[in-house]
């Protein structure tokens, strides 16, 4: 989707990115400003969906304003909520744990210390535990790294790459997990003292 602003009697076009085309680098830096002004909040979507300079930004009528920010919202709104399992970043393959049932103590309790601290800055560090190195494959399957915490925190970077769309569905899927996990724990834990009395 294109926008056209007239600048200096000039018309300079900017294109609405699809949120799928979004980084988490750059979603990060619109979560920052979560706590800013519903103005400095409006700017940087606009600015990371659109690409729109601020002066430019700053230039326009409240309404146009509003106009291109309900076009980049409708065009967040439409991403796809498909988990992808294998994502491609700077051409490295990652795979999502391929078995949320079997993780670990130690991933868990990363995962858990990282939404503890603070989710927002640490999405990159999070997807670094989810997404690891595939080191086999065939056709739909694969084996990925094992989790070690000292490689996860070199990787984290790479992940800033990773598209805003597949970080949101990952952690939509994660905490789908985590919720039926918790909920099916005290059932799990009376059926077991059951067993053993």
């Amino acid at each position: 989707m294109t926008i056209k602003i007239l600048e200096n009697e000039e018309v300079k076009e900017f294109t609405i990115k699809s949120w799928s085309d979004v980084t988490l680098e750059k979603w990060m830096r619109l979560l920052e400003k979560e706590d800013g002004t519903e103005i400095e909040q409006t700017q940087e979507l606009i600015n990371m969906m659109a690409d729109i300079p601020t002066k430019i930004l700053n230039k326009l009528s409240l309404a146009h304003v509003v106009d291109i920010f309900k076009k980049c919202s409708d065009r967040q709104a439409k991403q796809s909520t498909y988990l992808r399992k294998i994502v491609k970043i700077n051409n490295d393959e990652y795979g999502f744990i391929p078995d949320l049932e079997e993780i670990t103590l130690g991933e868990y309790a990363d995962l858990e210390q990282y939404i503890k601290i603070d989710i927002n800055k640490n999405l990159h560090k999070i997807m670094a535990i989810l997404f690891r190195p595939i080191i086999d494959k065939d056709k739909s399957y694969y084996t990925i790294a094992p989790y070690d915490s000292a490689t996860t925190g070199m990787r984290a970077n790479k992940f800033l790459q990773m598209k805003a769309e597949q970080v949101q569905n990952a952690l939509l899927f994660f905490w789908t997990f985590v919720r039926e996990l918790l909920s099916n724990l005290p059932w799990y834990s009376l059926e077991q003292s059951k067993m053993t009395i």
